[in-house]
């Protein structure tokens, strides 16, 4: 049986309060909480929501924010400055959450693993955290906070649950040195961003300080204007001359770059993550978008790894892109 209440996030505008700190404020109401059961638990979903939670500890929703910061700016802390509950009527017993389960032939599944009995001892409210796993990353040199609201309350040992109804945030960061980045790099990451963060009426300022900020410069590459370039064995720079022509008639400039310079010129543990540096300075040097990877793998190593999809793990090392992953 499934009951069905309300939830719906609005997220308003960003208020500015002063160097170093942001205010943004959610509200959310009773629309599209799901309830189901399993192995005699509560299962709490809602729609757009992720769930967390710890092996054997309840199973929560959380949803996923980011928000634009300054050029070199990283989030120091977060705090709740106001906020507002309600309660959901009923009780509760949440189900718990179980080990990941590999994508592997002949597996067995893991034994259920129940809710552990101190969790239901508990009179506090679980998760203890309702904004989590704060951090800072950057993509083409924005700067972007990231952050989990978590707007379901469970007090374990009475079996109730609260909703978040409102809740204002006071984003602190620090202010930090900002590099700037090719101006293509800096235009096609802007429209990205602006559909990353919350706040996107700010990113078009952001692009103007990264546009102004002091660049990168490259021990290895000459100054140039590349948006696509060929990696490729050096015998074979003359297959790839017609695609190169092609491209600048299309007003794409591309270059040819041999996996051999690369491999002499760039240092690292192997040679995937010297191919990496390279197009992290390409990226930066002559503002690459595109990278054509013209070979097999037995010239142009991969980097086998595992990939994680929710609670599922496949541990069957596949070609990847997490190698390139913060180029």
């Amino acid at each position: 049986m499934r009951r069905y209440l309300s939830f719906l996030g609005m997220l308003l505008t960003v208020l500015r309060l002063s160097a170093g700190v942001i205010e943004r404020t959610f509200y959310f109401s009773k629309n599209d909480i799901m309830f189901n059961k399993e192995q005699g638990y509560d299962v709490i979903e809602m729609r757009g929501a992720i769930l967390r939670g710890e092996i054997g500890e309840p199973c929560y929703p959380v949803y996923h924010y980011r928000i634009a910061l300054p050029p070199g700016a990283e989030i120091e802390k977060i705090e709740i400055a106001e906020i507002e509950k309600t309660d959901i009527p009923g009780e509760y017993e949440l189900y718990p959450k179980q080990p990941p389960i590999p994508l592997i032939k002949n597996y067995s599944d893991p034994e259920f693993v129940p809710l552990k009995p101190e969790i239901l001892e508990k009179e506090t409210p679980y998760p203890s955290e309702i904004v989590q796993n704060i951090r800072t990353g950057t993509k083409g040199g924005f700067q972007i906070g990231a952050f989990y609201i978590c707007p379901i309350r469970y007090i374990p040992a009475k079996g109730k649950l609260e909703l978040v109804e409102y809740i204002k945030l006071r984003i602190y960061y620090k202010e930090g040195e900002a590099l700037g980045f090719h101006e293509r790099i800096i235009k096609n990451m802007a429209k990205v961003v602006k559909c990353m963060v919350v706040n996107p009426e700010d990113v078009e300022a952001y692009k103007e300080l990264l546009k102004s900020a002091p660049r990168k410069t490259s021990k290895i590459l000459p100054p140039g204007d590349y948006e696509y370039v060929i990696i490729s064995r050096e015998d074979w720079k003359s297959a790839w001359e017609p695609l190169i022509r092609w491209k600048h008639k299309k007003g794409v400039p591309a270059k040819f770059y041999s996996i051999e310079d690369i491999l002499t010129s760039y240092s690292g543990d192997n040679n995937q993550e010297k191919v990496k540096k390279f197009i992290a300075d390409a990226y930066n040097t002559w503002g690459t978008l595109w990278f054509l990877l013209g070979a097999d793998i037995d010239i142009i190593k991969h980097a086998p790894c595992y990939g994680k999809v929710g609670s599922i793990i496949d541990n069957n090392p596949k070609l990847s892109d997490f190698c390139g992953r913060g180029v």
